[in-house]
This record gives structure tokens, C-alpha cells and sequence, in this order.
């Protein structure tokens, strides 16, 4: 079967399938109905002068250098323990039809392999710096808020993403090529297409969207209240706050005067937003006096708002890790930005997987209906 195949819509086409084409007309006019209310949404935040996200001040991480590089050398190990034993227990080889395509069911049984890093990545933070998996990202506080932000943040993206995509494909002439894909439409098989909905549905966004945005982003964020040793080998939250606050103190033993406390930024998690940024804030005196400075806040929870560059970087970086699937390393730069920008302001996990789950759900939506057609014919 030809991986470069597309669907056809033509009148013999609507008639053939009236039902599934009416499903499908019905989800494309509810993405876009609902795109258009996102982006009216924030435009209308625009011209009020509002915030389009607000950001929510967070601890920073706990990792440091060497957390991140033994976290991925797990990752990388697990998934290679994973996919060999699903060899051997199935007794045949990674490429099922001697070609380089991989199988689905490798690329699931690897896909296991990073959610069981996952896993040891959360104890290993949990045993090294006493942290839960909500400081490590994977929040249950403000749910409702975060599940706000994804669904505004799916429909305003994807179809940004999609119509990249399509410019670079048109464009430059060259199509999207992904082994899982390829092996699924290949295969055109029901096993084999669930197979690759679960990895690259569920496992494969949560496994990215670990290493990116919370490994790599969380730890980058955290080098603007970081030592140099912090930013290697981490340090616990209280190391961190001490940090923090002796910034605090330096800076108030520059300013004349009595020290004048400013309000406190909302702990992560509550129903007040903030756009509070410490790193303002501290040489704010026109407003708030020459002996305003921020309160030393407690040892076990200061916040700060984190820098944007580390969005930007693992943003880059999301796309780069695409390099080998064609030239849609480009929209998914942007959309890695997007991510790293959602993370920075929840400190969660939750609206960049639903963000990511969308995404790849509404490709393997559209394989499988491709796969349908032709199939049928």
C-alpha cells in the first residue's frame, strides 16, 4: 500500500460512506466552531490588556544535571530491556517483514519501557529529595484549571499546527514520515492499528511530555534560583528556599530604609492568579518605596515565576527530537513552545498531555479512516 496515499473526498466518495462522512464533517465543524470561540477567547484578553495565560508561581525543581542525564539513561535502558523481551517472547525480530520498518508492537512494548522509567523517575526524586509526583509535575490540585487551559489551548493550536504542516508539505514538497505510522498503514491491520493508537495516543505523549517539559524544562526553569551546584547535582526544597532568600537579602541590603513587605505571591494550586514576578518586583521602589522588597517566604514552599527562555529551548529542542520524520520538525517547534509555555505556567503536566493527546489522536483518526477507505476498495 502506498504510504503517500490520502483520502479522496468526491461526490462517489459522500455517497459510498454518508454515515461515516456525516461523523466526520460533524467532529472537523466542531474543532473549528470551537477554535474559532478559542481564539475570539484570547484576542478579547488581548485587547482588554489581560494576560492570555496567567501564570501561577511555583517552587522551583528539585533535579539538577545529573538527575536529568540518569533519568534518560533509564528511560534508554528500559526501553531497550522492553522491546528485547517482547522479541524473545515472541520469537521473531524488531523489522516482522525483514524491512527497517518497526514493529507496532515493538514500538509498544518500548513505549512500556518509558512509562516504567516514569515510574522509577518519580521514586528516585521521591527517595533522593523527599518530593511527591505534584512537585514533579503530575498535579491533582487545580485540575479544573488545567483542564480549562488544555481544551482552550487544543482547539486554539492544532489547527495552527496542522495548517503548518500542510504549508511545509505543500510548500516544500516533501511529506511527513513516521516508522509507527508507516508500520500501522503498512500493516493495515485492526491489531496493528490499536496497537499504534495506545503508543502514540497515550504512551508516547506522556513519555515525551515527561522529558521535555518536565525533566529538561522544569530543571532549566529552576537555574534562575539555582547555584552552580544546585544546577548539577539539584538540591532539596529547603536548600532551594535558603537560596532564594539569601538573593532576597542581598538585594534588600542595597535598599535604604525599613523593609516593606509586598503582598505574597498565591501558593500553585489556589483560585487567585498572579502575574507577580519576584524578579520585577525587587526593583519595583518607584511604586512601593525605596525599602520595598519581597518577604522571605517559608523554607519548605518559596515560589517564583519562571523564566520564558527555558519555554523556547525545550520547545526547539521537541521539534529537533522529530528531525528524522521530515520536515514536520517545523510546526512541531512551534507547537514545543506552545507546551513549554503551558508547563511554565500550571507547573503541570496535564495541559501539555491533553494538548499532545489531540494532536496524535486526530492523526491516528485520520490514518484510520484512510485505512478504511482503502481498504474497502
Amino acid at each position: 500500500m502506498n504510504n503517500n496515499q490520502t483520502i479522496e473526498i468526491s461526490p462517489e466518495f459522500l455517497e459510498q460512506y454518508s454515515v461515516l462522512s456525516f461523523a466526520v464533517s460533524l467532529f472537523v465543524l466542531s474543532m473549528l466552531a470551537g477554535a474559532l470561540a478559542s481564539w475570539s477567547y484570547l484576542i478579547v484578553r488581548a485587547i482588554r490588556r489581560e494576560p492570555l495565560l496567567t501564570v501561577e508561581p511555583s517552587p522551583p525543581r528539585v533535579w539538577g544535571l545529573a538527575d536529568v542525564m540518569f533519568i534518560t539513561i533509564t528511560s534508554v535502558i528500559c526501553q531497550i530491556v522492553f522491546a528485547s523481551a517482547y522479541v524473545r517472547l515472541a520469537g521473531r525480530g524488531i523489522a516482522d517483514n525483514g524491512d527497517a520498518q518497526i514493529s507496532a508492537a515493538v514500538a509498544m512494548a518500548a513505549s512500556l519501557g518509558n512509562v516504567v522509567a516514569i515510574a522509577l523517575a518519580l521514586s528516585w526524586l521521591a527517595l533522593r529529595f523527599n518530593v511527591t509526583p505534584e512537585h514533579v509535575g503530575f498535579r491533582a490540585s487545580g485540575w479544573w484549571r488545567q483542564l480549562q487551559i488544555g481544551v482552550v489551548a487544543t482547539l486554539t493550536v492544532l489547527p495552527v499546527v496542522y495548517l503548518l504542516m500542510a504549508a511545509v508539505s505543500l510548500g516544500l514538497e516533501t511529506e511527513y514520515s513516521h516508522p509507527l505510522l508507516d508500520e500501522v498503514r503498512r500493516n493495515a491491520t485492526f491489531g496493528s492499528y490499536l496497537l499504534g493508537v495506545v503508543t502514540a495516543v497515550l504512551l508516547a505523549p506522556l513519555a515525551e511530555e515527561f522529558l521535555f517539559r518536565v525533566l529538561i524544562q522544569g530543571w532549566l526553569q529552576s537555574w534562575a534560583v539555582s547555584t552552580p551546584k544546585q544546577i548539577l547535582f539539584g538540591a532539596g526544597l529547603a536548600e532551594r528556599s535558603a537560596t532564594i532568600r539569601g538573593a532576597w537579602e542581598v538585594q534588600a541590603d542595597l535598599v535604604d530604609g525599613p523593609l516593606t513587605p509586598l503582598s505574597t505571591p498565591p501558593r500553585a494550586g489556589t483560585s487567585e492568579p498572579s502575574n507577580l514576578d519576584p524578579q520585577v518586583v525587587l526593583t519595583d521602589s518607584e511604586t512601593h518605596g525605596a525599602g520595598a522588597v519581597p518577604p522571605p517566604l517559608d523554607c519548605a514552599g518559596d515560589e517564583f515565576v519562571p523564566p520564558v527562555w527555558p519555554s523556547i529551548v525545550t520547545g526547539i529542542l521537541f521539534g529537533l527530537a522529530h528531525l528524522g520524520y521530515g520536515l514536520s520538525f517545523i510546526p512541531l517547534i512551534v507547537l514545543g513552545i506552545v507546551l513549554g509555555l503551558l508547563y511554565r505556567a500550571t507547573s503541570s503536566i496535564w495541559p501539555c498531555f491533553l494538548v499532545h493527546f489531540a494532536l496524535n489522536g486526530s492523526s491516528m483518526l485520520m490514518l484510520g479512516l484512510s485505512i478504511l477507505v482503502e481498504s474497502s476498495k
